[in-house]
């Protein structure tokens, strides 16, 4: 009996496995083969998974990937002139979002500034560039964000509270 329970369940944990490989498959060719920008917003578990913005000093805003509507409001309810991207241009859906952000904002204005941040990785020289960065706007309203903006966010904040940012 207990060999036939163990077996039993076995089997519902490959098929289990074998959904969820079968599923982020369909994702990765949901990203690969698609518009990602334009249906970002409705991938509602990541949509879940995002950090508000959030202000950390009288010009600076940290946060998350916003998309087209909600960036271009934040911005302009908060004065915001200059925004910098974390967005990593070797992840194939973060390429995408990178380049759109950057027709957009610049066609509207803004200052657009990629300073590409692996997640789970500090690069001290990335973090050099982006302090770089806030040093020279941060006489300017500047919004950091990353696509969750939560551990390159992260970073951020652990470079400007140990006083090597602006």
């Amino acid at each position: 009996m207990l060999k036939a329970l163990l077996d039993s369940l076995l089997h519902i944990t490959l098929r289990s496995l074998f959904a969820l490989v079968a599923f982020l498959a369909l994702v990765l060719i949901f990203i690969s083969f698609t518009d990602f920008p334009r249906y970002e917003k409705y991938l509602l578990p990541l949509q879940f998974l995002k950090a508000k913005p959030e202000r950390i000093s009288k010009n600076l805003w940290v946060g998350s990937y916003l998309g087209d509507e909600k960036m271009l409001r934040f911005l302009k309810e908060n004065g915001i002139k200059v925004v910098i991207s974390l967005l990593d241009r070797d992840m194939y859906h973060e390429r995408q979002l990178l380049e759109h952000e950057r027709r957009l904002l610049r066609r509207r204005g803004f200052t657009f500034i990629s300073v590409p941040l692996k997640p789970f990785v500090k690069d001290q020289k990335s973090l050099k560039k982006l302090r770089y960065y806030l040093r020279r706007y941060g006489r300017n309203r500047v919004y950091v964000h990353s696509y969750l903006g939560r551990i390159r966010i992260r970073y951020v904040k652990e470079v400007l509270n140990a006083g090597k940012g602006p």
